[in-house]
């Protein structure tokens, strides 16, 4: 990863935030989103992942470290997160896994590793989660094991998921119930 990429990833990060509000993005309010701690962790995660890909690990453990202190959010650095990722709030999250591009976190979100074939690997790394593209994820939910969720899928608060999910559908319930779009 080169450092453009990078900054091209935070940039992606703030105008989705900026979109989110509805509001300009000038430099004022880029600086006001910069300063929340939704979006100094995702900062925090996005430089500790740019060193944990260029095998410069020493730098990038004490970001993570800092990250979980500061804001709370527990973003591993081996996670891989797309362009556009949106985290409603910071406190209480634990993201390991692969998450596409547009995916929406919300408070208290549990993604990763401890249910099923802790040696499958559906693209994420064994026994990860891989979450597609303009995925959301609501409060409290928790994704567990190598299960994939498809584009465009909602997932509904307090949900504990740990299959995989076809594109479109919402989810809700303990366990998880998958509810599919009727098509015309």
């Amino acid at each position: 990863m080169k450092v453009r990429e990078l900054l091209s990833l935070m940039k992606s990060d703030v105008v989705r935030l900026s979109d989110f509000w509805g509001k300009e993005l000038t430099f004022l309010s880029g600086l006001k989103m910069v300063m929340m701690p939704t979006m100094l962790a995702i900062m925090l995660y996005r430089v500790s992942h740019f060193f944990y890909v260029n095998n410069i690990r020493f730098l990038c453990w004490p970001l993570w470290a800092l990250n979980i202190t500061l804001t709370g959010a527990d973003i591993h650095p081996s996670s891989v997160i797309g362009r556009g990722f949106f985290l409603g709030h910071s406190n209480g999250n634990i993201i390991t896994g692969r998450l596409g591009n547009n995916v929406t976190v919300f408070g208290k979100v549990g993604i990763g590793s401890g249910v099923g074939d802790l040696t499958k690997d559906v693209g994420a790394g064994p026994g990860m989660p891989y979450i597609k593209d303009n995925v959301q994820v609501g409060v409290g939910v928790m994704i567990l094991g190598p299960v994939v969720v498809e584009e465009n899928v909602k997932i509904a608060p307090c949900t504990y998921l740990y299959e995989s999910v076809p594109v479109g559908a919402t989810v809700y319930g303990n366990p998880a119930k998958i509810k599919l779009k009727k098509t015309v």
